[in-house]
């Protein structure tokens, strides 16, 4: 029996087990080296106008974790717990999308078995349990595997120009996640049934859309330059119309 919004009761149970595993860790642990050294810098990130201040990079990984945990200390205080929150959400929510595509390419049984180990999953647990970016780079990559599914099934544009986007996000998550990008070009030049989408505009859509979606960080720090991947905040002040860093 499914509920109202179209998925099984099971995987709900598994979805409330996945956070209750990642909410006890990340409330009765202390902050990792990592965590301390990042919300260093994503406390210097100022959006008041008279003390603007953005910080392009985590320490030494693109931008987009920084600022979910930014936001995760506006919306939920500063705590330790607080500031873990938003990542554990997200990793807790990646079972969804785990089971979706167990579901697609295999049956729903393995779907539930893919998203009921990844809720336990002790490797797992423990990263999503911090507000580090693989949380966040596992979350977009599988997205962008299952949309990636869907615009092959559907052959629409906006399918194509919404694997772009979780192509891209996942790649402002962690660097690593070009390589699902280059991983999704194989598939294509190996898979004769699809090989003819590289010959059409729609697969060139989403790769314009990734790129769209990275550049402002590419762009970014290579008028940084090396500044942009030291300890030192890299960082814009609008009314200097300058980049700099402030150590």
């Amino acid at each position: 029996m499914r509920t109202c919004l179209g998925l099984p009761k099971i995987l709900w149970l598994i979805l409330a087990v996945a956070l209750a595993v990642r909410l006890l860790g990340a409330a009765n642990a202390n902050l990792i080296f990592d965590e301390r050294a990042h919300w260093a810098m994503a406390r210097t990130i100022d959006f008041h106008p008279q003390t603007f201040h953005l910080v392009s990079r985590t320490l030494d990984h693109p931008l987009l974790s920084i600022y979910v945990l930014k936001l995760g200390s506006l919306l939920f205080g500063t705590s330790d717990f607080g500031l873990r929150i938003l990542h554990l959400a997200a990793g807790a929510l990646t079972v969804v999308p785990v089971y979706f595509l167990g579901r697609r390419v295999f049956s729903e049984r393995a779907g539930l078995w893919a998203a009921g180990l990844l809720a336990v999953d002790q490797f797992h647990a423990s990263w999503s349990r911090v507000f580090m970016p693989e949380v966040l780079m596992l979350l977009f990559g599988t997205l962008a595997l299952l949309q990636f599914l869907r615009a092959l099934e559907k052959d629409r544009g906006r399918d194509f120009a919404l694997l772009g986007v979780l192509l891209g996000a996942a790649c402002l998550a962690k660097e690593p996640s070009v390589l699902l990008w280059a991983g999704l070009w194989i598939y294509l030049l190996i898979t004769p049934k699809y090989r003819s989408l590289l010959r059409r505009p729609r697969w060139y859509l989403a790769n314009a859309v990734g790129v769209l979606v990275i550049a402002p960080d590419v762009i970014w720090n290579a008028m940084l330059g090396t500044e942009a991947t030291s300890i030192a905040t890299p960082c814009w002040r609008p009314n200097r119309f300058a980049f700099r860093s402030s150590r």
